[in-house]
């Protein structure tokens, strides 16, 4: 699965279009060049990453001195910050860019040069392999980095009211430690799954955010006996192809 690195404007950040137009002019600055596709870049050192989602969001699997210094002039230059994928979630700010964020504000770690950004990102992208690696051991992850997890939708599940299995008072307590976080539960569905057993689904939203809902998925991996997994993502994608629709009333 490729680290992502993205763009996120801040309130000094010009539109969305001239975001855009800054990421292809840093590429084309630095001898790099976009393939026919649209999407796939390879630069001057012949390292590939892919332009998706808006437009200023890196799909990568290497990092390079000519990829480091094409995100971090293009961040300069609209005075965004620099997020990523995986566990280091603080935002990047380029000395000399201004502007405060859009949305929470916690704290940025300010990155002097291109040099400094592709250490701090090298490192983000070996902890993020070995996240990858320890997906796979435990069966969260197949052999081609696909997530295996329950379908974010229940589709035509048959519905359960509840069950034996134990599943559902577990996931139940995970809504518990979601609420102690500000999140509020607005609709959960439990149904049988062929593959996975029993799934508990839940939307939730945070008081800051009530308007954008999160989908919570909690199930019991298979060779656990005691415990479940639960992963969380938008009902709304960047790809729209991607989201899901709220979950309908039990029935």
């Amino acid at each position: 699965m490729p680290f992502q690195v993205y763009l996120t404007p801040t309130t000094a950040s010009p539109s969305e279009a001239q975001i855009r137009a800054e990421v292809r002019t840093a590429i084309a600055a630095l001898g790099a060049r976009i393939e026919a596709d649209g999407v796939t870049v390879r630069t001057s050192e012949g390292t590939q990453f892919q332009l998706v989602g808006n437009g200023a969001q890196f799909l990568l699997n290497q990092l390079s001195p000519s990829l480091c210094q094409i995100v971090f002039n293009a961040a300069l230059r609209t005075n965004s910050m620099v997020d990523r994928g995986g566990s280091d979630v603080t935002p990047l700010r380029m000395k000399g860019s201004t502007g405060a964020p859009r949305y929470a504000d916690i704290g940025n770690d300010t990155i002097a040069s291109p040099s400094e950004l592709c250490v701090r990102l090298q490192r983000n992208l070996r902890t993020w392999n070995r996240f990858i690696r320890r997906a796979q051991k435990e069966g969260m992850m197949g052999s081609n980095e696909e997530i295996l997890e329950p379908p974010a939708e229940p589709g035509n599940e048959p519905r359960l009211g509840d069950d034996s299995s134990g599943v559902t008072a577990r996931c139940r307590d995970v809504e518990k430690s979601f609420a102690k976080d500000g999140f509020t539960i607005v609709r959960t569905v439990i149904s049988q799954n062929p593959r996975w057993g029993v799934v508990w689904r839940a939307d939730m939203v945070s008081r800051e955010y009530p308007t954008a809902p999160t989908r919570v998925i909690c199930w019991r991996r298979s060779g656990r006996m005691k415990g479940v997994t639960f992963s969380t993502r938008p009902l709304e994608m960047f790809d729209a192809t991607q989201s899901v629709g709220p979950l309908e009333p039990e029935r």
